[in-house]
């Protein structure tokens, strides 16, 4: 049929030259189920083995979760007229028995996990592994908050356990229990992790237990389709390749290792029925191809272990074939670095931060690179508070009040303060600390944000209050010392109090921003 007659896209189009481009239509699950196993797998054995992407787990911990994964602000407090006024101590308490809570000993069921590690574990898991769970350990003993989760392996989700619960009637999909309209009524967990090498004898069924889903925290990395049970490894795209790089690399030392030791073959060279070779030739020959063994199996036999910078004298009739191992080879970085670059695409952290490449990375590229990169951060930290973060922090809430935990609060204070708990992900410092710091200023100016919003978002984050009450601190301290007021208006060049100095003329210095505008036509023209 001619081509052009043919309604379709191009897309659709099926030739010789993409036979192994497949087309079907498959339910999202029955793509996961052939493949969860070994896409795991091998994330992990990457984890382990693999520079390269043990550099973009990296980088999603510390970008994702940082050194203070999820800081928590208290915002309880009432309106008066249109002003909001905060409940400092009640605010101040809630934040303090948090701290204290995510400590080591007692965060979780194993009291040697602090929730720094907790945070950054769940992180790692749930890009690597697709996810991570966490139970629910209320009436917990072993605190004084009574409350404390128990992390586990997403493993103990076993996606070979399928079929129908007989009792209830629901649907069990890759060992998740769910209701007629798809909403998750509970988990079946394994008794232990399926891999497990303290499992004993009478444990090889695979034990399970069904936990309600209101007493477990299952944290799935974003999924991609509508009807999607479990997440799969954010990495999946790019395994192949990042393992490409490693038989790469192996291969191209293993070429150098040859070419190293100068390798070459012999070969035997006998004269025809046209060429005299005298008696004494032949025996000499003979007998020395008997004491080397060399011809009587009619294949080649190795002569002697080859060494680097060695060599030996050849009987007669025999020559030497060198083999050139094409070492090194011109096209390996390019190669190499086209690879890192797509596995990099593909798991959407910058190349420059995981190739330790900057030598073609300027100020502007690298700005916009990271930029685009911390956006992707901020998405997967909303997901990471939404899912995990604020069901433990309820949890934790809910006990530590039943038992008189946090000073001047009781249980009647729950709703109040679990509406008013706002989780704070990591936020970067200045790329341009003036530029960006005058442009704060400017937005303050215009009214366009506020000085909390403006701490919120910056690298050591807080708030308004908690930065004033520093700032009153810091004026005592001076009080006390004796020291000048400090005037953090002051232009450079003019003393505490806004005072100029003799001789200077009160411009803007360079680099400097006059947020006052301009004063008259002229001004305004320049």
């Amino acid at each position: 049929m001619n081509r052009r007659m043919v309604r379709m896209y191009e897309a659709a189009i099926s030739n010789n030259l993409n036979l192994d481009f497949p087309v079907n239509i498959s339910d999202a699950n029955a793509e996961v189920f052939t493949s969860q196993m070994p896409t795991r797998s091998r994330a992990r054995t990457l984890d382990r083995d693999n520079p390269y992407a043990w550099a973009m787990l990296e980088t999603f911990r510390t970008n994702i979760g940082g050194d203070e994964p999820f800081r928590l602000e208290m915002n309880a407090g009432r309106r008066v007229g249109q002003k909001w006024v905060k409940n400092a101590d009640k605010n101040r308490a809630v934040e303090d028995a948090w701290r204290e809570a995510g400590l080591k000993e007692n965060c979780t069921t194993r009291r040697d996990m602090s929730r720094l590690e907790l945070d950054l574990q769940a992180i790692t898991s749930m890009i690597r592994d697709g996810g991570v769970i966490a139970r629910h350990r209320r009436a917990y003993k072993q605190n004084k908050f009574g409350y404390a989760v128990q992390p586990l392996e997403i493993d103990r989700l076993d996606h070979y356990f399928n079929g129908r619960n007989a009792k209830t009637g629901n649907d069990i999909k890759m060992s998740v229990e769910m209701d007629e309209f798809d909403g998750v009524v509970g988990y079946w967990l394994l008794s232990k992790h399926p891999g497990a090498i303290f499992w004993t004898a009478n444990m090889r069924d695979k034990q399970r237990e069904f936990v309600p889903a209101e007493d477990a925290i299952v944290l799935f990395d974003l999924r991609t389709r509508a009807e999607q049970v479990a997440a799969v490894s954010r990495l999946a795209s790019i395994i192949q390749r990042l393992h490409r790089i490693d038989q790469f690399d192996l291969a191209h030392v293993t070429a150098a290792i040859w070419a190293s030791c100068k390798p070459f073959f012999i070969i035997q060279e006998f004269p025809s029925a046209a060429e005299y070779v005298p008696d004494f030739i032949k025996a000499q020959l003979s007998r020395t191809m008997d004491e080397q063994g060399i011809g009587n199996e009619g294949e080649g036999d190795k002569v002697a272990q080859s060494e680097p910078g060695t060599g030996e004298i050849l009987p007669w009739g025999q020559k030497p074939m060198l083999v050139d191992p094409k070492f090194p080879i011109e096209a390996a970085a390019g190669f190499k670095k086209d690879n890192l670059r797509a596995a990099c695409a593909g798991a959407g952290v910058p190349y420059f931060i995981v190739g330790q490449d900057l030598e073609a990375v300027n100020f502007s590229s690298g700005r916009i690179g990271l930029e685009a990169f911390h956006d992707s951060c901020k998405v997967l930290q909303r997901h990471f508070i939404d899912n995990y973060r604020r069901p433990h922090f309820n949890e934790w809430l809910k006990s530590a009040l039943s038992l008189n935990q946090i000073a001047g609060c009781s249980l009647a204070d729950y709703e109040e303060l679990r509406q008013a708990a706002i989780f704070h992900g990591r936020r970067w410092p200045y790329i341009q600390p003036l530029q960006d710091a005058q442009a704060d200023a400017l937005q303050l100016q215009m009214r366009l944000t506020s000085r909390d919003r403006i701490i919120a978002e910056s690298e050591r984050g807080g708030d308004y209050e908690q930065v004033a009450s520093e700032l009153a601190s810091d004026i005592e301290t001076d009080e006390s010392h004796g020291l000048p007021e400090f005037d953090a208006t002051a232009k450079p060049g003019q003393q505490s109090g806004g005072e100029q100095k003799q001789g200077e003329s009160g411009e803007p210095q360079s680099g400097e921003m006059d947020l006052a505008g301009p004063t008259d036509e002229t001004d305004a023209k320049v």
